[in-house]
């Protein structure tokens, strides 16, 4: 099961890529050696790396190259985007992206949607959060 989620997944990510790569092409290619682009995504370490790496996989069968860039935080990246050391990212929902870009004055827009991870908390030891 986790095979074919991770397929949708990648079928989809790579959809939105391939929009987001052909707006970078050029128009004006006289002789058409046009000089292939390298899309720099950032990406948190841990399934969005891995999914991103799926991702620079199949791009490259279509001749886009994608240089995943891994982070650590949820900050830094947003922040390598904004100075344009990234040319996009993908690891964050919405209302992530809007809170920071308020908090942090940073000039970010959404191009699309990426994947969530599940998140949720278990204990043997609690039944609820009001017990914590």
């Amino acid at each position: 099961m986790k095979s074919s989620i991770k397929k949708i997944i990648s079928a989809g990510l790579i959809a939105a890529i391939c929009v987001f790569a052909a707006g970078c092409g050029s128009s004006n290619d006289s002789k058409g050696d046009q000089a292939k682009k390298e899309i720099k995504v950032g990406v948190t370490a841990g399934p969005h790396a891995e999914i991103m790496d799926e991702v620079a996989k199949e791009a490259s069968k279509q001749g886009i190259t994608i240089k995943v860039v891994e982070f650590n935080d949820y900050v830094q990246p947003d922040k390598a985007l904004a100075e344009k050391d990234l040319d996009m990212n993908s690891y964050q929902h919405q209302p992530y992206l809007d809170n920071i870009v308020k908090k942090q004055g940073l000039k970010l827009t959404s191009v699309g949607k990426t994947i969530l991870m599940p998140m949720a908390v278990y204990s043997h030891k609690y039944k609820s959060l009001d017990e914590v």
